[in-house]
């Protein structure tokens, strides 16, 4: 997503050469797709590729993952998110 937010629109070879260590292009394709269709992610069709760009601000996009960790690890529990000794 960051590499979304940071490109305008770029093509899906422009997001698999941003990243570091590259995985390999049809992972990339796959995770777009994923993206797609949990609405993170739109696409346009021009020059027969396809261009991203983000349908969630970054704010958004950041707060449903943490509400996502939350639910699936600690089980929407605030006092789960503390670190050390628990409060007496």
């Amino acid at each position: 997503m960051e590499a979304i937010y940071q490109l305008e629109q770029p093509s899906a070879r422009e997001i698999w050469q941003r990243l570091g260590k590259r995985p390999h292009y049809s992972t990339v394709r796959a995770t777009l797709a994923n993206l797609e269709r949990k609405r993170y992610v739109s696409h346009d069709h021009r020059e027969r590729r396809y261009f991203y760009r983000p349908v969630i601000s970054r704010e958004k996009a950041c707060l449903q993952t943490l509400l996502h960790v939350a639910e699936v690890f600690f089980s929407r529990s605030p006092n789960s998110f503390t670190i050390g000794p628990k409060p007496k």
